[in-house]
């Protein structure tokens, strides 16, 4: 199964010579969390207030590694690194549009609540930036777990909680191995 997702930053335009009209290609990314993630949502539980509820807190902690990710990817010193780390956004980019997707009315009452992500200046120096997407990561990763462990087990809120530690858990190795890397 593939999913496709709109993203600004993977639109691409082609004009046709002839009628001058956009085509606009659809970019797909495929990841096995991702599969399973889009199955998760698509049940009935996903409409119950307190997968909402957990939902609308979780949205603000992945779009801050995402933002952190995106700026190390911004800052990264080679083709290598950029095309990694721009993989590692779009996948996260797609769950957390997905997630979003899953909000209902209710949920988006809820997420109003929560603050919005802050977005700073960009880190110009690589080392920084990726300090900060591991920083973002190791937080998120502390923080996911006691908010799913309050619901109860088999709860699609504890699926989705743990689905989403093991995808960052997979950005934190690579954030560790690209340090390890750049020391060496």
């Amino acid at each position: 199964m593939r999913i496709r997702r709109r993203r600004a930053a993977a639109l691409r335009k082609s004009w046709t010579q002839s009628s001058e009209t956009p085509t606009v290609e659809l970019a797909t990314i495929e990841h096995p969390a991702l599969e399973r993630l889009e199955t998760l949502l698509r049940g009935e539980e996903a409409a119950t207030l307190a997968f909402q509820s957990v939902l609308a807190a979780l949205l603000p902690m992945l779009e801050r590694v995402l933002q952190r990710e995106q700026q190390a990817a911004d800052a990264s010193l080679s083709l290598a690194q950029r095309e990694t780390l721009q993989e590692m956004t779009e996948t996260l980019a797609t769950a957390i549009q997905m997630l979003r997707g899953a909000l209902n009315e209710r949920g988006q009452q809820v997420l109003r609540y929560e603050r919005p992500v802050e977005s700073g200046p960009p880190e110009r120096s690589w080392w920084f930036a990726l300090s900060e997407a591991l920083e973002a990561v190791e937080d998120a990763l502390q923080r996911i777990p006691p908010l799913v462990r309050a619901q109860p087990r088999s709860s699609l809120s504890r699926r989705v909680g743990a689905l989403l530690l093991r995808l960052l858990r997979q950005h934190q190795r690579h954030l560790l191995h690209e340090a390890r890397e750049w020391i060496e």
